[in-house]
């Protein structure tokens, strides 16, 4: 369930991560936030990241801060889940040896 449970919601952060800004044109978006004239310079995939660049060199992170530890800490979460549900081998032992 765990298993589950931490897949699902570290897959949705970072789906929400990297929409974020997407839904509406990147200029408008970068002008309600403050950024005059600003431009989407920079887009990364891990960490996480869109940034609005304005022409003086001013800039504005788009992705909320908590997304990237939300979405690491679920896939940490989940790999460990992954690793707990692998059966787990024992040395055998030959018998007569």
């Amino acid at each position: 369930m765990m298993l589950v449970v931490s897949g699902l919601v570290a897959a949705s952060t970072y789906a929400y991560g990297l929409s974020a800004g997407a839904a509406i044109d990147a200029g408008d978006f970068c002008m309600l936030r403050g950024v005059p004239e600003g431009r989407l310079i920079t887009h990364e995939l891990l960490p996480i990241s869109a940034r609005c660049v304005a022409l003086e060199g001013r800039s504005l992170e788009l992705v909320p801060w908590w997304v990237n530890p939300v979405a690491i800490g679920s896939a940490a979460i989940c790999l460990g889940s992954i690793g707990k549900a692998l059966p787990q081998s024992s040395p055998t032992r030959s018998i007569g040896a």
